[in-house]
């Protein structure tokens, strides 16, 4: 049978655009989508992602277009695992070729259990839940999906950032001395004490 899916994997090129631009126009795109395939089809974006990258720039701006259209269309639009927990290339910002491959995996896995069916294997990524600080500490805890039993390595984790208020509005970036994984949680160690909470 026909598996009326789409999945959308979008980079990101207009430095002038808003989020409510890429929203409106990714919107109408998905609509056409639905128009063309027939009723009932599924949508499933890939969330964009860069490691090495400014999350508070154009990146910022796309996955929060994206994160929106999931939130406000939870019944035909879906979140595709992500590009983040996996193997970049030399550059350290794109994918490698295992990690394209991993991901179509997991997508196809996705679309199949929105669609009805039993899957085997790992389908969504770990999930942050909260934060806490104590002094120079800053502790994450994840939560583990079905699939997934541990996180590796387990010290030497990458891509957490920290700030001294919102950087949205003039916060300042506090380096990340350290960051290290145990018992369900990071442990993430800032170079000074923000003066917030």
């Amino acid at each position: 049978r026909l598996i009326k899916a789409v999945g959308w994997d979008q980079g990101a090129s207009d430095i002038n655009s808003t989020v409510a631009f890429f929203q409106n126009a990714t919107l109408q795109i998905f609509n056409e989508f639905v128009l063309f395939i027939g009723t009932g089809t599924k949508i499933f974006i890939c969330p964009i992602a860069r490691r090495q990258d400014n999350y508070y720039d154009l990146y910022d701006t796309v996955k929060q277009a994206q994160r929106n259209l999931v939130n406000l269309n939870p019944s035909y639009i879906y979140e595709a695992p992500p590009q983040d927990n996996v193997i970049c290339g030399s550059d350290n910002i794109h994918l490698s070729n295992g990690s394209y491959a991993a991901i179509s995996t997991n997508l196809a896995r996705k679309i199949l259990a929105v669609l009805g069916n039993t899957i085997t294997g790992a389908i969504d990524p770990p999930r942050f839940s909260s934060a806490s600080r104590s002094g120079l500490t800053v502790t994450v805890p994840i939560s583990l999906p079905t699939g997934i039993t541990a996180l590796t390595p387990t010290s030497g984790a990458s891509g957490f950032r920290a700030f001294n208020g919102d950087p949205n509005a003039g916060g300042t970036e506090i380096p990340v001395t350290a960051a290290s994984y145990s018992g369900g949680a990071f442990s993430l160690t800032l170079s000074t004490t923000p003066s917030g909470t």
